[in-house]
C-alpha cells in the first residue's frame, strides 16, 4: 500500500529475544490489528513500527500500540541538521526519530550495486538494529525473565535518545533522535536512571 511496505520480522532464539519490524500499515485505525501488536509485546516480542509516511498525526493509523516503538524518520542530508523528514508522520504516538531519508543500501543489480532508500520504514529498520543490541544486553541483565524484553528495550532506547533535537518535529512530538548504537554507553544523564549521572567514561554513576 501507500502507507508502509512490510520488512517482516527479525527473530533471534526465542520469543524474548525477538524483534519485529512493522513497516506496513492502514489508510486509518483498526483496533483488532492494534490489539494484536499489543499481545506480540505481552508475549515478550520487541515491535518496532514505522511511524508512516502521509505528513500526517501518526495516531490516526495502526498499527499502534504503546508497549511498542513507534519510529519516525529524520533528514539529514540537506541541511546538517536533524530536520523532520518532509514526508514523516508526528504526533503524540511516536517514541523517537531515526535516519530515513538518503540512506545508502546494498543492491541486487550488481555484486557491489547500491540503492538510496527512504521512508519511515527504513527508519524502522535502523531502530530495530539497534533493539538487538539492547536486547543482547537485557538477555544477560534479566536472564529468567522473558517478557521484560520490549518494555526494557523501549526504555533503553528513549532514555538514551538524544533529547529535543528535531527541527519541525510536528505537532505534540516528542524530538529525541535515536544515536545510541550501542548499549553501554551514555551520553547525557537523561541516558540513566533516576539520581544517576552520565560521567566523562559514558557510564552513569
Amino acid at each position: 500500500g501507500n502507507h508502509k511496505s512490510s520488512h517482516g520480522s527479525l527473530f533471534n532464539g526465542s520469543k524474548s529475544k525477538a524483534v519485529a519490524i512493522l513497516g506496513w500499515g492502514l489508510m486509518g485505525q483498526s483496533a483488532i490489528l492494534d490489539e494484536a501488536v499489543e499481545e506480540m509485546a505481552n508475549d515478550g516480542i520487541t515491535v518496532i513500527i514505522a511511524a508512516g509516511n502521509e505528513n500526517a498525526d501518526a495516531c490516526n493509523f495502526s498499527p499502534y500500540a504503546s508497549s511498542a516503538i513507534t519510529v519516525a524518520a529524520v533528514d539529514d542530508s540537506l541541511t546538517g541538521s536533524h530536520a523532520r523528514s518532509s514526508f514523516s508522520n508526528y504526533g503524540s504516538c511516536i517514541d523517537l526519530f531515526a535516519p530515513g531519508s538518503t540512506i545508502t543500501g546494498a543492491s541486487n543489480v550488481a555484486t557491489d550495486g547500491s540503492v538510496q532508500a527512504q521512508g519511515t520504514s527504513t527508519a524502522a529498520g535502523m531502530a530495530a538494529g539497534v533493539a538487538t543490541l539492547y536486547l543482547s544486553e537485557l538477555s544477560q541483565e534479566y536472564p529468567g525473565d522473558k517478557k521484560q524484553g520490549p518494555t526494557k528495550v523501549k526504555e533503553k532506547m528513549t532514555r538514551r535518545a538524544e533529547p529535543n533535537v528535531i527541527l519541525d518535529a510536528g505537532l505534540g512530538t516528542t524530538a529525541n533522535l535515536m544515536t545510541q548504537t550501542t548499549s553501554s554507553m551514555c551520553r547525557y544523564a537523561s541516558q540513566c536512571p533516576a539520581g544517576r549521572k552520565c560521567r566523562h567514561d559514558g557510564t552513569c554513576g
